[in-house]
């Protein structure tokens, strides 16, 4: 996505404290949320000092745990809450998708809240007037758009709400989890208008899913108790979310281990199948469509996280005769492979791992905790292990591509992390016959028949 340099949202240096005296908000605040404000002689410090800007065509996200404090600063922006200190410049109509119901009366028909939100956004009665069956069709709420609003379900406020920030040609959009409400077919046609919306006007978007904010936006910002984490490229302040969020649950701090020594030690196979045949691949290599992937080394240096007990020392793709490869084709049969060195005895090893498009969106990912959930495997202190993944390749689509490895032991639901490497192994597909959509699937047959019907 090309994004101007021209600013449509500056926030610099944004604070708000919420007065003890005000309603007994942050009462229920620290009862609530004890961990996630820091208390001042003023009262609660939602959020301190947060700097960021929006440009033209550009879409930011915000991530953070519940309590974070994204919601006030949604509100800030759209001034339905006042910054105790900073400023905030905004160019533009911006219109708003933040709680569930926020702005609608209860008591009020669909189509009377329509009226009262499209009029608050500056529409004029004629304007409001020719917008609303269109409204009403991408709503698809039908005869209920004149019931009263207190019975619809969660699903039909997030379809009304949205439909009418669709129609009232706003600069900027904001989205506060609101597609995480509702049927996927409702979400998947708002995805697709949003892509379509940045070619003309910037979002800010806020959500727990990784796999939409990967998708859909340029940069992320970061807070965690009213603080800014991070800020920049989607892939990277993902990573550093994950990363936090691991070490918070674990109550353990990361631990950047360097290179091991490379002295010979004993090297036992975690995973030990036999190597495989691939019949298609002289096809497939000789084909005007074939998928080229060029794969590079591992980075001993790259960036991990966890707790220490296993270092992951290297990492690379095998072919079916077990070589390590420095390219390969789409629609191969190869395995993922890496290797580590144990510090400690551990139980129930977990070993996984993730591909990654460009942007962070993970394309595949998969771990052993199914094959081996009657007899998880084990490691010994002292010695190295390689676990292997054997798949068949996805046809990618031209891009660049990483594979993150990591170590854990539990079970998929509470495990610990004893060692998780972001980008292990990158790789870069440069031609393949992928038009639609994120990858293809090697295609087992295709046939086409003459069907004879005497009804026809």
């Amino acid at each position: 996505m090309q994004n101007s340099n021209h600013v449509v949202l500056d926030v610099k240096d944004l604070g708000k404290v919420f007065s003890p005296s005000s309603n007994h908000f942050s009462g229920l605040l620290e009862q609530l949320l004890p961990n996630c404000f820091k208390k001042s002689d003023e009262g609660f410090v939602a959020l301190d000092t947060i700097s960021f800007e929006v440009r033209r065509g550009e879409t930011v996200g915000i991530i953070g745990r519940n309590g974070s404090g994204k919601s006030t600063l949604l509100q800030i922006i759209c001034g339905t809450i006042t910054p105790t200190s900073g400023s905030i410049y905004k160019e533009g109509r911006i219109a708003a998708l933040l709680e569930l119901g926020a702005g609608f009366n209860p008591e009020y028909t669909g189509r009377e809240n329509v009226k009262i939100n499209a009029s608050i956004y500056g529409l004029t009665k004629r304007e409001i007037d020719s917008k609303m069956q269109s409204i009403i069709d991408f709503s698809e709420i039908g005869d209920f758009i004149d019931q009263p609003v207190k019975h619809y379900s969660s699903g039909m406020f997030v379809r009304l709400a949205f439909s009418v920030i669709v129609h009232v040609d706003a600069d900027v959009l904001i989205i506060d989890e609101a597609l995480a409400v509702g049927d996927i077919l409702f979400s998947q046609k708002c995805i697709r208008f949003l892509k379509e919306f940045r070619q003309r006007g910037s979002i800010l978007f806020v959500s727990h899913d990784s796999g939409a904010i990967s998708q859909l936006c340029d940069r992320v910002l970061w807070i965690d108790s009213g603080i800014q984490k991070g800020l920049g490229d989607t892939a990277t302040v993902l990573d550093q979310y994950l990363e936090f969020l691991y070490s918070t649950q674990q109550e353990t701090q990361p631990v950047q281990l360097g290179p091991l020594d490379e002295s010979k030690r004993e090297m036992p196979a975690l995973f030990n199948h036999e190597p495989w045949y691939d019949a298609r691949k002289d096809v497939i290599e000789t084909s005007n469509l074939s998928n080229h992937i060029e794969i590079c080394k591992f980075e001993a240096q790259g960036q991990n996280f966890g707790d220490g007990a296993v270092s992951i020392f290297d990492a690379f793709i095998r072919d079916a005769n077990g070589r390590k490869l420095i390219g390969v084709t789409g629609g191969s049969q190869v395995a993922i492979c890496f290797s580590f060195f144990a510090h400690q005895d551990i139980e129930s090893v977990i070993v996984g791992f993730l591909i990654k498009d460009r942007c962070g969106q993970v394309i595949i990912g998969d771990n052993n905790c199914i094959i081996h959930h009657e007899n998880p495997p084990s490691v010994e202190k002292g010695k190295r292990y390689e676990a292997r993944f054997g798949i068949t390749l996805p046809y990618l689509a031209v891009s660049e591509y990483t594979i993150s490895i990591s170590v854990a032991s539990g079970n998929q639901a509470d495990h610990v992390q004893h060692c998780w490497n972001h980008n292990a192994i990158i790789f870069y597909v440069e031609k393949g016959p992928v038009a639609h959509g994120i990858f293809g699937v090697p295609l087992e047959f295709c046939s086409l028949e003459l069907i004879e019907d005497e009804s026809v």
